[in-house]
């Protein structure tokens, strides 16, 4: 089945189509797109989850060394009570994530604490006295040998309990302390034990850690984000008191392989579908038998809030670009098919132009008589011209072999010339060269002097120090003798300093000498620079006043050299005027001849145009009205949808191309009638020949 369809309902179907495919496009780009950024939020999802399990690792691993540092310290290998309780106190100030320090004997005997809480407040150390924990798992597992060690990660030496309720906690505090016991001996430089020191860590520590995620997921717009932090399936910290159901890490189905673990992921099976991130902590920093593991959880619909609202905003807009794109679609069809409608109008109209055409046949023909007879006087003309032209070179000829006489002699005397200016030239530039060595000369010695200058105050400046501190070297060895007297056998080590600190000043006055003698070599070298700089410059003003005095006689010898130029030019003037006067008479003439040959060739072109033009006119205008009324039937045809219409079939015009008769030939009629249809007949001169639509005068036409 055919359809007829009008120009302005090929363009807006065309242009719906192409808006339509667009828009797929664009929607198919914009959810990939929002799938990448899905991708993105699921990756940052599992990075807060990696970053609190690096902080817990690096607390971890302070917390288990840092113990074994303060074992080291001699004040717990005695018997000083007071002298220990005073250090593990002034630790637990330092460090404020302990909640206290204990040291017992290898009994379990208790001996001394910190007595001061992280804030200030004081502990109730007397509920300890006399306790003993040998009974503790901490204890029984650091006296045991039983410590929480991977030697492969270089972490050993002392023993890490679970997280619990501390009982000497509740003795010191009143209430319940929980957190996690540090525990290592306390050896000898011989490795024996001598005591038990253990430290506690408060669970707050690991507490900020989950609220500094917390705050950093906040910035994110993740506000809603569940943390916990697990310890063999038990909680140990968490954002949020919440009754929630935690799902255990083994009970999580995965549906790659175990590489993807510790990515973030959407539980598939829940109705929320909440986005998940688990990650057990296991870095170089840790043991993994303590089973810790980081537990990230947010609701996808709040993860995903902002991809959501632009999927709707883009679906929102994407409709409605389609229906203003179409309405816009619809008017520039409707206005492109008007102006198409106006050029088919305007075509079938052209016949007029046409008549015009036969009427400029008419006038050509006469403007070729009309330029045959001006050739012809042009040529009279132009004959008489070259008769003057001859009489005129002649002359020219006789005065042009005087000025080259001249011009001979002047090239000789200006050759001259020209040498003596460039021996003046390469004098004044031996002058210029001895100036810069001058300039130069006496900018190195500036900066010399300058060098010199900042040397000797450098040494000067150098010299009042040492002189300062010989001074307070001497003051000081005074000071200290004095002390050692009245200290009697108690200061002979002061004695021993006084000794020392007058042989540093004996030191420091010789540097002094030294100091002195090199600034008096540094002048006597300054005095010699000096001594030679202004010999290098009166010798090399002497050279330049020697070569401004060669200089000046080169000058005189350019001039005497220029005056004869000048004698010589004065003469070659005189020629060149008579030549001048000539070339004057020879160029009227000329202007005679070119004018003359103007006229003639314009006249030349104008019959050989006008013979084309009358040879070709007559089947130019029956191309042209041929064409004419075949371009307005398919303009009609392509605007108003109506069926093709065929091109008209050539004519015999072999027996009327030189008797110039008066073909006609009638014009088809569309079947479907246009506002006007043409139905006139096309009268035509000459061969008739339909356009082709490729034919290059369809363009011009």
């Amino acid at each position: 089945m055919k359809f007829n369809l009008s120009l302005k309902q090929k363009l807006l179907l065309s242009n719906i189509g192409l808006i339509v495919v667009f828009g797929l496009i664009l929607l198919f780009q914009f959810n990939n797109a929002l799938s990448q950024q899905k991708v993105e939020i699921r990756n940052g999802f599992n990075n807060s989850s990696s970053k609190l399990s690096g902080n817990l690792s690096q607390n971890f691993y302070k917390f288990y060394h840092n113990v074994q540092a303060i074992s080291k310290n001699e004040s717990l290998k005695g018997e000083d009570k007071q002298k220990i309780s005073f250090f593990l106190n002034e630790l637990v100030s330092l460090y404020p994530n302990y909640d206290f320090m204990v040291l017992t004997d290898l009994e379990g005997n208790y001996k001394s604490s910190s007595f001061l809480s992280p804030t200030g407040d004081k502990l109730a150390v007397s509920n300890l006295e006399g306790k003993n924990f040998s009974g503790t798992e901490w204890f029984k597992a650091t006296k045991d040998g039983d410590l929480t060690e991977d030697y492969e990660k270089k972490i050993y030496g002392s023993h890490f309990s679970e997280i619990k309720d501390s009982e000497i906690g509740k003795l010191l505090y009143g209430e319940s302390k929980k957190g996690f016991y540090v525990t290592t001996p306390v050896q000898d430089e011989f490795g024996d034990s001598l005591a038990i020191l253990t430290t506690f860590v408060g669970v707050r520590a690991i507490n900020e850690s989950v609220a500094e995620l917390e705050a950093s997921l906040k910035e994110e717009g993740k506000e809603g984000a569940l943390i916990r932090v697990m310890g063999a399936n038990k909680l140990i910290s968490s954002n949020q008191e919440s009754e929630k159901t935690l799902t255990p890490r083994s009970s999580l189905k995965f549906e790659e392989d175990d590489d993807k673990k510790n990515e973030g992921f959407e539980l598939p099976w829940a109705k929320s579908r909440p986005l998940v991130a688990v990650e057990k902590i296991n870095d170089k920093r840790f043991l993994k038998e303590l089973d810790w593991e980081v537990y990230v959880e947010m609701d996808s619909t709040e993860a995903f809030q902002g991809i959501n609202a632009s999927k709707n905003f883009f679906g929102v807009s994407f409709i409605i670009s389609l229906i203003l794109s179409a309405i816009v679609a619809f008017f520039m069809s409707r206005a492109l098919s008007n102006r198409m409608s106006k050029a088919a109008e305007s075509v079938s109209s052209g016949s007029d132009e046409i008549n015009e055409a036969s009427g400029e046949i008419s006038d050509q023909a006469k403007l070729l008589s009309e330029s045959t007879n001006q050739q012809a006087s042009s040529l009279h003309e132009t004959v008489s011209s070259l008769n003057e032209i001859s009489a005129m070179v002649s002359k020219s000829a006789s005065h042009s072999q005087s000025s080259k006489e001249m011009s001979s002699r002047s090239r000789e005397s200006a050759n001259e010339g020209m040498k003596t200016v460039e021996q003046m030239l390469e004098a004044i530039d031996e002058i210029a060269s001895a100036n810069s060595e001058i300039v130069e000369q006496l900018n190195t010695n500036s900066k010399e002097m300058q060098e010199i200058t900042n040397v000797i105050k450098e040494i000067e400046d150098k010299t009042k120090v040492i002189n300062d501190i010989v001074f307070q070297t001497k003051l000081l060895s005074f000071n200290a003798s004095v002390e050692a007297a009245r200290a009697g056998e108690h200061g002979k080590g002061f004695a021993v300093v006084a000794e020392e600190v007058g042989t540093l000043a004996k030191s420091s006055g010789d540097a002094a000498t030294e100091i002195e003698d090199m600034l008096a070599k540094s002048i006597e070298s300054v005095n010699k620079i000096v001594e030679n700089t202004k010999n290098r410059v009166d010798g090399l003003v002497e050279k330049g006043s020697a070569k401004v005095e060669m200089g000046r006689e080169v000058s005189k010898q350019c001039k005497d050299a220029l005056e004869i130029i000048l004698d010589q030019s004065s003469n070659l003037d005189m020629a060149i005027e008579e030549i001048a006067t000539a070339s004057v008479e020879q160029s009227q003439g000329i202007q005679e001849i070119s004018k003359a040959m103007d006229q003639l060739n314009a006249v030349t072109s104008q019959n050989s145009d006008i013979a084309k033009k009358v040879s070709n006119g007559t089947d130019q205008l029956n191309q042209q009205a041929e064409k004419l009324s075949f371009v307005s039937m398919n303009l009609n045809k392509m605007v108003y949808g109506k069926e093709k219409i065929n091109e008209p079939v050539k004519s015999d015009s072999s027996s009327n191309e030189d008797d110039n008769k008066v073909i006609k030939f009638e014009q088809k009629k569309s079947q479907q009638e246009p506002p006007k249809p043409v139905e006139e007949k096309v009268t035509v001169n000459g061969s008739e020949t339909a356009l082709d639509s490729d034919d290059h005068e369809w363009e011009d036409l």
